[in-house]
């Protein structure tokens, strides 16, 4: 059973790391909206966002901290993979400028970190 167990997550572990490789190469960078947070275990927050990709709108959870950049409607940079967008990291070091919040952001995703110029 144990040996189970370890194979399990050396395979899990194996399997994270090949998609923060892929995401680093292959990924896109997308803008999303946090729509809700909750009190979690563990003395965390759970929050929930969406965002677009090729017309298709994908919601995902993480937790974490509570931050002044974990607000209700706010926006986030995502980095996904576009064979796979539903594999997605939030960007917690980068606010999203607010000349963003006046364009549709369903079809728009970045190789790089977009700026307002």
């Amino acid at each position: 059973m144990i040996t189970i167990i370890v194979c399990v997550t050396i395979i899990l572990m194996n399997r994270c790391k090949s998609e923060e490789a892929k995401l680093k190469r292959e990924g896109v960078f997308v803008i999303g909206s946090l729509f809700n947070s909750s009190f979690g275990a563990d003395n965390g927050w759970v929050y929930k966002y969406e965002y677009y990709y090729e017309n298709k709108k994908y919601v995902r959870s993480f937790a974490g901290p509570i931050g002044d950049r974990m607000i209700v409607d706010s926006l986030m940079f995502f980095k996904i993979l576009p064979k796979k967008p539903e594999v997605c990291r939030q960007i917690l070091n980068n606010r999203v400028p607010k000349c963003f919040r006046k364009i549709k952001l369903e079809n728009k995703f970045w190789n790089e970190i977009p700026s307002c110029k």
